[in-house]
């Protein structure tokens, strides 16, 4: 399965992949140069051919740490060239002698989110058969769709199933408002909550309402023409409010108009910050005193229930991605595909735009 432009020798598998050294805007750093990929395996370990990457905000925010963060992180261990990239779809190129979970041919997908810099947009990669975040790929997909799907779908379904305690009970009667609806992981928290028989409130751009609609909003509120705060109060309360923008134009808020119950939860994947280029999720406490004492005073029933969260790859959570996706309960939205060659700066510009409507994914057969 060697593509034209690697060989191999000496135990060395040669790599195309895309690199940057320097901290800095993502789209000016990135080179593509080869690596060298080891094909000794440890017993457990597997050599995955990249077929399709998905890339996410997170790529842009650990390629704009500061300097004084990048040099912390590479004393304890990260790449002085790292690599991008997350979300990866593949084929089981080589394995080691005690795997039993894949064979050589095997299609997979899953998640390989590192912060030391050992991400996916390289053409080959080495993994472990037990990483929990790697699963066989389902058969109804092709590999752009798949690659689309482990950080978003993980994401949301931790947002809504492991804090919000969602399940699908069938009642209708549990309240749901997704801030960025149309967004990588909004689109998907929304058609898991539509499965979940929720009743959804999104908020969105004005080009992007039908879609909103379609993938299972009940209701659409268009931020750029009302004060979102005002706007979702007449569909309030709610059992979750999952924030995927950031900020706190919510938070003075968070009172039985917004909030069912004190059972009832507000949920970022973001955190206070609006900036795209800062990292997200639980990462957003360290820099925000505010937001840690916010959450201690949610902990200890002194204030709404708040939390900012990272996703969860649990081997459950990723059984059930498996299983909405090969049942088609959940499907990916590809806003745009770029070609690994040439085109992977491009990508990151699109994602950067902030208007992406679910996910831009790197093709590496282009």
């Amino acid at each position: 399965m060697l593509s034209e432009s690697t060989t191999s020798s000496n135990n060395s598998l040669l790599s195309k992949a895309w690199i940057y050294y320097e901290q800095g805007s993502i789209t000016q750093t990135l080179q593509q140069t080869v690596i060298p990929i080891n094909t000794q395996l440890e017993s457990n370990e597997v050599i995955v051919e990249i077929k399709a990457v998905a890339i996410n905000p997170v790529d842009i925010q650990l390629g704009n740490i500061s300097q004084w963060i990048a040099n912390w992180l590479l004393a304890s261990g990260m790449n002085k060239a790292k690599i991008p990239g997350a979300d990866f779809s593949g084929i089981i190129y080589k394995i080691g002698c005690n795997v039993t979970k894949y064979k050589i041919g095997d299609e997979v997908f899953g998640l390989n989110l590192s912060i030391t810099g050992n991400g996916c947009l390289s053409q080959y990669i080495k993994l472990s058969e037990n990483m929990s975040s790697m699963t066989h790929k389902p058969v109804n997909l092709s590999h752009i769709e798949a690659a689309a799907m482990p950080l978003v779908f993980l994401t949301a379904y931790t947002a809504l199933h492991d804090w919000g305690g969602f399940i699908d009970d069938h009642t209708n009667n549990q309240k749901i408002l997704i801030l960025g609806a149309s967004g990588g992981v909004g689109h998907i928290a929304c058609q898991i909550a539509r499965a979940m028989n929720k009743y959804i409130v999104g908020t969105c751009s004005t080009q992007n309402i039908e879609f909103v609609k379609e993938i299972g909003a009940n209701e659409v509120i268009d931020y750029t023409k009302n004060n979102v705060v005002v706007a979702s109060k007449q569909y309030g309360p709610y059992d979750i409010i999952l924030d995927c923008v950031g900020g706190i134009e919510f938070i003075p808020y968070l009172n039985s108009d917004f909030l069912k119950s004190n059972q009832s939860i507000y949920v970022t994947i973001v955190g206070d910050k609006t900036s795209r280029k800062i990292l997200g999720g639980a990462a957003s406490y360290l820099f925000s005193p505010t937001m840690i004492l916010r959450s201690l005073k949610s902990i200890i029933g002194l204030g709404p229930r708040y939390y900012c969260i990272n996703l969860s790859s649990k081997e459950e959570n990723i059984n059930q991605m498996f299983y909405m996706l090969n049942k088609s309960i959940v499907k990916p939205v590809i806003d745009s595909v770029f070609a690994f060659s040439n085109h992977v700066k491009q990508a990151y510009e699109r994602l950067d735009t902030s208007r992406v409507k679910g996910k831009v994914v790197i093709d590496f057969d282009k």
